[in-house]
Order: C-alpha cells, then structure tokens, then sequence
C-alpha cells in the first residue's frame, strides 16, 4: 500500500534544502503528480524488495533531493537502472527515473519509462496522467490527450472509494484538476484546485496549488516538467 510522502519531504524542505526552496518544491511536485497513489486494497501488503535494489534507489532518491547537477541526475538514473535490473517490477525505481529524465528534458526516456509504469500499475490514474504530459512534451497531443482521457474516470473511482480522512486525497484530487486543465476545460480544471486550496491548513500544500492555478494550459505543462519557474 501507498504510504504519503509529503510529510517527510516537507520536513527536508523545512530544514535541510532551505538554500534550495525552489528546486525541492518543484521536485515535489513533480513526485506527486508520479507518486504511487493508494489504488490497492488497504489490507495488501507492499511487495518486499531486494535490499541490494532497495539501496540503490535509496541513493538515488538522496541525489534528486539534494543536487541540481546534472552530472549527478544522471549518475542516480545509473543507480535506478541497476536496480530495476534487479527487480524489473520496482515500480519506486521507474518514479525516481521518470523525474529524473524529466529533470534533464531526457523527454522520449521519460516517455518510455512511464508507459513501463502504467504496464505496471494500469489503474494508476496518476501513471497516465503523467505519460499523457509526456507525449505532450514529445510533440504527440493526439496521444496526450488520449492519456489525459483515461486518466479522469481512474481518478473518480479512486476518490470515491477512498476516506475523506486518507492524506492521499491532496494529490489526487490535486491532479485531478491538473487533468481537466489539460483536456482544455480549466473552469472545472481550477474549481477543483481552488476547493483544494481553501480546505488547506498547511501553507506548504497551498504553494504546491498557487503555481497551477488559474495558468494558461501550456504554463501548467511547462511547470509539471520543471521548465518554468
């Protein structure tokens, strides 16, 4: 089962990466909008790794929250192609990659290993929302658009058999209105960002929203792959 990342994460970028506010926030975007969301049944347990694989993407998740070198993205993408050879199921160390070759406009990589994700995990609305961006970024909006489709009635049968309580509601519904937005419907688009952003206590959450509302189409592509600012 899908355990939220962002109280971790905010906690880095409390302390730790403060120097580097903006480049850990935009990263933890872009980890939601590729994280593993709770589609699975509560009582299934997570797969249990090889701990060799497990470090190794352990390494390289520790290098794409402290460097914006590109040297350095490309040494963890080393670390997570050695260990999806081990585990050519490790659905984390396809993620980690995915935001990497994001990072370094690696585009058509990007690409291929998020279509791994979704021959991973097809349910996952968030593996086609994220591919749908890709192909964008690729030039192919047919596809996109297509990805973005399939993406919306994942993300409804998810929330609506899921707690109004679950911490993983921030991203999905988040993403969700990312996705209207991207099939050019930004009024249904930002009503949910908007809702979302009201119901937040935490300024951190608000500020992953305040970038994405109320964008022009392209803005909001743009920024899920970290090209703009």
């Amino acid at each position: 089962m899908y355990t939220n990342p962002a109280p971790d994460l905010r906690i880095a970028v409390g302390t730790c990466f403060d120097d580097n506010y903006m480049h850990i926030s935009r990263v933890i975007t872009l980890l939601f909008l590729t994280a593993l969301m709770a589609c699975n049944q509560a009582s299934e347990k997570p797969p249990q790794r090889d701990p060799e694989a497990k470090a190794l993407n352990d390494s390289a998740f520790k290098i794409l929250m402290k460097s914006t070198n590109d040297s350095d993205y490309q040494k963890a993408i080393g670390l997570l192609d050695k260990a999806i050879a081990i585990d050519s199921t490790y659905v984390g160390a396809y993620r980690k990659k995915v935001s990497l070759e994001t990072l370094l406009k690696q585009y058509d990589k990007a690409l291929a290993t998020s279509k791994k994700l979704n021959e991973l995990r097809p349910a996952n609305p968030n593996f086609m929302l994220t591919t749908g961006i890709l192909y964008e970024k690729n030039g192919d909006t047919i596809s996109s658009v297509n990805y973005f489709q399939k993406a919306l009635p994942l993300y409804d049968k998810t929330l609506d058999t899921m707690s109004l309580k679950n911490p993983d509601r921030f991203a999905l519904t988040m993403n969700k209105g990312i996705t209207f937005i991207l099939l050019n419907e930004p009024g249904k688009g930002n009503d949910i960002l908007k809702a979302l952003y009201d119901k937040q206590t935490d300024l951190k959450y608000k500020e992953y929203l305040i970038p994405l509302m109320n964008k022009p189409r392209k803005n909001v592509v743009d920024y899920l792959t970290l090209e703009q600012k």
